[in-house]
């Protein structure tokens, strides 16, 4: 049960979209007009912060950690592009679905010298 509570809802999901979607918007504008590259940064770092946070807070510890910080800082940088709803949109999937990436997590975490297959045993 604490499973599903912890999922993300239909309505959360949207909200989420619509909440990336306007953020996104207001950073195409900004890029369209040629100032977006000194403003544009800074409101995606904030929109990606609060994502981060909210999914922290649904119960996915995986979503503060270095990895999945640098991937979606990094894909700020790409102006023009709906870059937070596409992640906003991945990070839910993941989390709704967590059995599907687990293989994808073990190997990730094998970082010990183990082969791939010995880690997901």
């Amino acid at each position: 049960m604490n499973e599903e509570h912890n999922k993300y809802k239909e309505v959360e999901m949207l909200f989420g979209c619509l909440f990336t979607l306007s953020v996104d918007g207001v950073c195409f504008i900004l890029d369209w007009t040629g100032i977006g590259d000194i403003i544009t940064p800074f409101i995606q770092s904030a929109g990606t912060a609060c994502l981060s946070l909210w999914a922290w807070r649904k119960g996915d510890k995986a979503s503060l950690k270095f990895g999945r910080q640098a991937a979606k800082y990094a894909s700020n940088a790409l102006p023009w592009i709906p870059t937070l709803t596409a992640m906003f949109i991945i990070e839910t999937y993941m989390h709704n679905h967590p059995e599907k990436f687990a293989l994808a997590e073990k190997t990730i975490n094998a970082g010990s010298g183990k082969s791939a297959t010995a880690a997901v045993k």
